[in-house]
């Protein structure tokens, strides 16, 4: 963790610990205890485009594509 003054986080001194990782609640990898979105979120799916349940939002297959 560094340390330093982020918007989302209150206290009554200047800086505050960020805790990096996953915010979306969505999300595979979601932490709760995360105040700033590092990037890292997986969100599982149908990555194949030619398979009938493609998630174009998918991140990782998950082995779940029909065709």
């Amino acid at each position: 963790a560094s340390y330093n003054y982020h918007p989302d986080f209150t206290d009554n001194s200047n800086c505050a610990a960020f805790t990096y990782g996953c915010t979306d609640p969505t999300a595979f990898n979601y932490s709760s205890s995360a105040i700033v979105d590092d990037g890292s979120c997986i969100y599982l799916g149908c990555t194949d485009p030619t398979a009938t349940n493609y998630d174009p939002t998918a991140t990782v297959d998950n082995g779940s594509c029909t065709y």
